[in-house]
């Protein structure tokens, strides 16, 4: 899986360059000119982008016509965001509780526990959504003649499979990039912008958000060969190569 992903990365990175430069020039637009709840989007259409990419090199026959795949990152990205909605509501059922001490910490180790109760309920309904769901995301990249009924079937039955492999491959990769993330814009000050009045740039902080964000999209590739393999499995018993 591991193997499998950066040789991935690799072949992929003008995709993972236009995910990580994307998300921060995101960043930057929300500082400058907030979009409320259309950032969410944006950035799940950014990062599907790289997904639904990522699921074609595993999954069509390299010779295909890559133009008529741009056709359909935004139906693949909308399957992506209903995953994402399903995979919210337990989640924030879940944090909702912490979010209170969060707020009312005033120690560090308060902060850095409930934060890490937090990420650990994310994980949870991350792996549990994305085994059952997640073929849904390679089957409307190479099967969607066949509908909703035989993706779900899939998944159900690779379940264990899948959740095994989420959390010994995304799930740790994620867990760092959230980890250089949140803790680099600690370090910094969580109010510094990237860009002052004046747009001279925040070097630093620039560093740490490009770090974070190529590792994010390992992680992103890592969920596709995973997901991929899965409904390969699933399907015929085949394994994904690149």
């Amino acid at each position: 899986m591991y193997q499998t992903s950066f040789r991935l990365f690799k072949a992929l990175l003008s995709y993972v360059a236009i995910a990580v430069v994307g998300e921060i020039l995101l960043v930057i637009a929300q500082e400058k000119f907030p979009i409320g709840s259309g950032h969410i989007f944006v950035s799940v259409l950014i990062w599907s982008y790289l997904a639904f990419n990522a699921h074609a090199e595993l999954l069509l026959p390299k010779n295909r016509d890559k133009t008529a795949d741009n056709m359909r990152i935004l139906g693949f990205a909308l399957r992506t965001f209903g995953i994402g909605v399903i995979f919210a509501i337990p989640a924030v059922i879940l944090v909702f509780p912490f979010i209170g001490r969060l707020l009312d910490a005033v120690t560090w180790s308060q902060v850095l526990a409930t934060w890490g109760i937090i990420g650990l309920a994310l994980a949870a309904c991350f792996v549990i959504v994305f085994s059952l769901f997640g073929s849904l995301l390679p089957a409307f990249v190479a099967d969607r003649a066949r509908g909703l009924g035989p993706a779900l079937a899939r998944g159900w039955r690779q379940f264990f499979w899948t959740a095994s492999r989420l959390i010994a491959g995304p799930v740790v990769t994620f867990a760092l990039a959230y980890v250089v993330i949140l803790g680099g814009s600690i370090y910094m000050d969580p109010h510094t912008d990237l860009l002052n009045a004046i747009y001279i740039p925040n070097v630093p902080m620039f560093a740490i958000l490009i770090l974070g964000y190529l590792i994010q999209a390992l992680g992103t590739i890592m969920v596709a060969v995973v997901l991929s393999n899965a409904f390969l499995r699933a399907g015929s018993g085949e394994v994904a190569q690149t």
